[in-house]
């Protein structure tokens, strides 16, 4: 059925409804790419910020626990080798939750931490050897694996290097989703004013046709009435709405 064959009211109300099917449209539009910026921005935070300070924190504690057990060493009185290893417990719960935090975040590759995991291992490991030879009296030999040649030292910058894969991959995924979020807002600009021009068009393009269907029996009731004091029929267009009913009973 032809648009200017509908009742005056539903061309109206077809006319507003295109009309607001564009603009909902346009607005789903922007919160859906508002919302991809969103997302971007949340993991541009959680992943490169708190994975990098996760990983600092297990490298800030490794050193304090390697100050730590170089004054165990050389500590004799109790009460302070009973407090140092207080912190040194302390430090490892440390380790441990910042572990957590890289395994619940962390991006790159499961292999990074798996190696991290292994290496805090056999490091504690090595710590635990060597207070089992300051308790057996062998301090020369604790000290030896503790120096950055002995084994435990060696260890530890094995470790140390690992973090530092964990921290650089965290540091580039931070300038990809930078990349990522900057694109996102580019397409999304140019997205919004296509359709947002689209969507002014329309909307001339819409309300030209119902005046257009308006403005037709308009005109050939007011060519009907100038020429109605001559006294010659005239037949203007009725159309099957409601200006065709005006037409019908005017003429009546």
């Amino acid at each position: 059925m032809r648009a200017h064959r509908l009742p005056i009211r539903r061309q109206i109300l077809l006319g507003f409804g295109i009309l607001l099917v564009l603009w909902i449209a346009l607005i789903a539009l922007a919160l859906f790419r508002a919302g991809q910026l969103r997302d971007s921005t949340e993991i541009m935070h959680a992943h490169p910020m708190h994975v990098r300070d996760a990983a600092q924190q297990v490298a800030t504690s490794v050193l304090t626990i390697r100050w730590m057990h170089r004054d165990l060493l050389r500590e004799t009185d109790s009460e302070t080798r009973a407090s140092l290893l207080r912190d040194i417990e302390e430090e490892q719960r440390r380790i441990e939750q910042a572990m957590s935090v890289l395994v619940q975040l962390y991006l790159g590759p499961k292999a990074d931490l798996e190696r991290v995991r292994r290496l805090i291992r056999e490091w504690s490991t090595e710590r635990t050897l060597t207070l089992e030879l300051v308790s057996r009296g062998q301090a020369d030999e604790a000290r030896a694996r503790m120096l950055p040649h002995g084994s435990a030292g060696i260890k530890e910058r094995s470790l140390t290097e690992a973090l530092a894969v964990v921290d650089d991959f965290a540091r580039r995924k931070a300038s990809t989703l930078l990349d990522d979020a900057r694109d996102t807002n580019r397409e999304m600009t140019w997205q919004l004013l296509l359709f947002s021009g689209a969507a002014v068009f329309l909307s001339f393009f819409v309300m030209f046709l119902v005046l257009r269907n308006f403005r037709r029996p308009l005109e050939g009731f007011l060519r009907a009435t100038q020429t109605f004091s001559d006294a010659r029929p005239v037949h203007a267009p009725v159309p099957p709405n409601e200006f065709g009913e005006l037409d019908r009973k005017s003429v009546v």
